[in-house]
């Protein structure tokens, strides 16, 4: 099996500088999520899983799919972006990844319990 990190919420806008940084310092392969990804390709990325990165649920049966059919074996599920937390989440426990905790993704997703926390 080929070794990969996943990359989530890598096609908002303005997110060039942490995807370079991320490219540029792994050693191994890395794919992003992204809907319709064949027309809305990302060129700093090695592939791209046609998927949308705010659906938990469907992405991770397209992420399987797509790992099984390529012989891929993800080592990291990275999100870019607070709203893909959830979803890296689900994805990292899937594959036995260390992941965010529920709690810290609410507190990272709402900027009042943000502040009380810091």
């Amino acid at each position: 099996m080929n070794k990969i990190i996943i990359a989530l919420g890598a096609d908002q806008f303005q997110r060039e500088r942490a995807v370079v940084g991320l490219v540029q310092s792994s050693e191994f392969p890395v794919v992003s999520v992204i809907k319709d990804g064949r027309n809305n390709y990302n060129l700093y990325f090695d592939e791209v899983i046609n998927s949308s990165p705010y659906e938990p649920e469907q992405l991770l049966k397209d992420t399987i799919h797509y790992c099984q059919k390529n012989s891929l074996e993800p080592v990291a599920v990275i999100p870019i972006n607070d709203f893909v937390l959830n979803s890296s989440k689900i994805l990292a426990e899937y594959y036995s990844l260390p992941a965010h905790s529920k709690e810290t993704i609410k507190i990272s997703r709402d900027k009042s319990l943000s502040k009380k926390a810091f």
